[in-house]
């Protein structure tokens, strides 16, 4: 079977969505090729200071991170997150 068919026996927002997760993936390897860090930049001095903080506090930052992103988060992302958590894309 061809990737060509394979894609029309996927439903139409299914292969938008995997379109959009290879941009990402093509982006990113872009980004890794530089020297740049893609976001910010921390200091060992900064890392070394968070790394001494109690695990109770980084959990709870995480969770407070990952509640902002959801909510923040586009509908079409949540989708397309489901659907990696489903297995239906990879």
């Amino acid at each position: 079977m061809t990737k060509q068919s394979k894609n029309k026996r996927l439903p139409r927002s299914a292969r938008n969505d995997k379109k959009a997760i290879k941009q990402l993936v093509d982006m990113d390897e872009v980004h890794n090729k530089s020297d740049k860090p893609l976001l910010y930049y921390r200091t060992m001095e900064e890392i070394r200071a968070y790394r001494k903080k109690p695990v109770k506090f980084k959990m709870q930052w995480l969770e407070a991170q990952m509640e902002f992103f959801h909510k923040a988060m586009p509908q079409r992302a949540k989708r397309i997150r489901k659907k990696i958590e489903k297995g239906q894309l990879f």
